[in-house]
């Protein structure tokens, strides 16, 4: 019967040559045992060696993105998820000639961008990678990937519309509650002033009375690094500042993540990927997001963040170190595992099904 259910189950590829390899392994975990769905995993070297895959299971390929055509086409797949399009758009392209098509969206108005918008952008910042990427992976095909996909997906529900379907895949991770003392504070991502407001954070650091332990959860370098070690020296002798100046493995990212007392994520209200202009909560998802799913822990949010259903998103307020002591939000009903698991099968059942 067991050999009877795999046979008729539907053959799904999923593709992650570029980031986020977070979303990659809980998707791993979700299909986990599903008789339903077989998934076929195509990840680049980069990926294996972020989620510490030394010796892959036999539904994973290391693959280099000019062996990837090759590899689907020798095979035969119901879809193609691609995690993230942000290169390669060529490769893609053909793919998607052959194949039903989803593409999990990360910047909603860089994926609906002209061939123009484009072009205008690769000569404003980091010119030879744009170039390479205009001349050797095409660029400019990426609008008609993203508006002839069968299925934009998003992972934000706050985000999702008419064409961008949600797709879940965070889930509550961490079920222990914290009796860290003193009381530890987390900041969450690679340190860059584009994506959060640190400047800001050390600044408010100086006005705090209680005892608190600072973790800046992700590599520092550059003009940030600077701040942070000028910060510390002049820091009061009941706080304590604990940051990298290495990349931060997968591995102690989630301990340090679940050892958190509190999530705080000063995000800046605007970004830019390529470029082009996104709104955090409005046209692109912020991963501290799926932070505080995962590690179950109530996040502050900055006040002007868009109105959203997440109880554990608490807008920052005047008096944040009050705020910070009292946070205590832990509805994270509907992100349970089994509950997730269930929509994902729902949403991937209605991929295969249209």
């Amino acid at each position: 019967m067991e050999k009877n259910s795999r046979a008729m189950s539907r053959r799904i590829a999923y593709i992650e040559l570029d980031t986020h390899a977070e979303i990659l392994a809980n998707l791993m975990k979700l299909s986990e045992g599903s008789e339903d769905f077989s998934f076929t995993f195509f990840i680049s070297e980069k990926i294996a060696e972020r989620l510490s895959l030394h010796h892959c299971p036999e539904n994973v390929n290391i693959v280099k993105p000019r062996e990837l055509l090759k590899k689907i086409n020798s095979q035969s797949f119901d879809l193609v998820i691609i995690g993230t399009a942000h290169r390669n758009f060529n490769i893609y392209q053909k793919i998607s000639k052959k194949n039903k098509i989803a593409i999990i969206v990360h910047n909603l108005n860089f994926s609906q961008s002209s061939g123009f918008r484009l072009f205008s952008s690769v000569f404003k910042k980091e010119q030879l990678f744009r170039l390479k990427l205009l001349f050797l992976e095409g660029l400019l095909r990426a609008p008609r990937l993203y508006q002839n996909a069968d299925f934009q997906l998003v992972l934000d529900k706050e985000i999702s519309g008419e064409r961008q379907m949600f797709f879940p895949i965070f889930y509550r991770k961490n079920q222990g509650k914290t009796s860290q003392k003193p009381l530890r504070i987390v900041v969450p991502g690679q340190v860059s002033q584009q994506r959060r407001d640190y400047r800001r954070i050390l600044k408010k650091m100086e006005d705090f009375r209680l005892s608190w332990e600072f973790i800046f959860l992700g590599k520092a370098e550059g003009e940030e690094l600077g701040w942070i070690r000028k910060a510390e020296k002049l820091m009061s002798p009941r706080l304590k500042l604990r940051f990298f100046t290495q990349k931060v493995s997968q591995e102690n990212f989630d301990r340090l993540l679940n050892s958190a007392s509190v999530l705080w994520c000063p995000l800046q209200s605007e970004t830019e990927f390529f470029s082009i202009r996104e709104i955090y909560g409005r046209t692109k998802m912020s991963g501290n997001l799926g932070d505080a799913i995962s590690a179950g822990r109530p996040a502050i949010f900055p006040e002007n963040y868009p109105e959203n259903d997440y109880p554990f998103i608490l807008r920052e307020s005047a008096e944040v170190e009050n705020q910070l002591v009292n946070a205590s939000a832990e509805d994270f009903s509907g992100f349970e595992f089994s509950e997730v698991r269930k929509e994902f099968i729902a949403v991937l059942s209605r991929l295969l099904a249209e």
